[in-house]
């Protein structure tokens, strides 16, 4: 009498992608964590805090297109535009590295010809480099 064979299934490539993703995971939990800084800044009396509405993004890009809170705006028609804002608003500007020096400077002179003074230049980290 013949011995009945059972089927075998290879599972080794099925462990070999089970243990590539249990390490790929690992790796992405531990650089996800690493961003996480724990900070007690100090307390102050008589401190303004920046409200995210009174917030206003200025981008330029590389080529000197400008976008006003991630909608692409002319030039020409950029006064009028920050003319509605108050003048505590706040406008962060983010040029591309590339950008010409003078499309942000011209920017700056702008936003001080209409009395709107708080705004911050944004740079880039070591980490994001």
């Amino acid at each position: 009498m013949r011995k009945i064979r059972k089927p075998k299934s290879p599972i080794t490539s099925l462990i070999d992608i089970s243990l590539l993703l249990l390490v790929y995971f690992m790796l992405i939990t531990n650089y996800s964590q690493t961003n996480v800084v724990e900070v007690n800044p100090p307390s102050m009396k008589n401190c303004e805090t920046i409200e995210q509405e009174k917030t206003v993004f200025i981008t330029i890009t590389k080529n000197g297109k400008i976008f006003l809170d991630g909608k692409e705006v002319n030039y020409n028609q950029l006064s009028d535009l920050l003319k509605n804002y108050n003048p505590k608003t706040t406008f962060i500007i983010k040029a591309d590295k590339e950008t010409a020096f003078k499309n942000v400077l011209n920017l700056v002179d702008k936003l001080k010809s209409l009395n709107l003074n708080y705004f911050v230049a944004v740079e880039r980290t070591e980490d994001e480099k």
